[in-house]
């Protein structure tokens, strides 16, 4: 019984979250008016080390293409996947090959789990 009744709430948190949808992917922020909107998906440091964020995304195809050019760079300089840096690169050069064509829409908000 309690089982279906987190179901239910659960189903009814999604439609709600289905009925407000954003024109750009990225992280939730609020706007200066206090609204809900998407803010930039995600950020990086320049060599000077100020932040640059990757402003709102407005095709799933540019976000995906942005978040593996930035891991490319950071298989460059070791930063990450340091045991195996060449292994990593090809990887993400795989996925940057193997991206889906570009679409755009609406976007909802979701755990990235999900």
């Amino acid at each position: 019984m309690q089982k279906e009744r987190f179901s239910r709430q659960l189903a009814e948190i999604y439609t709600n979250l289905g009925q407000h949808p954003f024109n750009g992917l990225g992280r939730l922020q609020l706007s200066s008016m206090g609204l809900p909107e998407a803010g930039p998906a995600f950020f990086d440091y320049d060599p000077s080390g100020n932040l640059n964020p990757f402003d709102p995304f407005s095709h799933s195809n540019d976000y995906y293409t942005a978040l593996i050019q930035q891991k490319i760079q950071l298989s460059k300089t070791i930063e990450i996947a340091p045991s195996a840096p060449l292994d990593q690169h090809l990887v993400y050069m795989s996925l940057l090959d193997s991206l889906p064509p570009k679409e755009s829409g609406l976007f909802f908000l979701r755990h990235m789990d999900s």
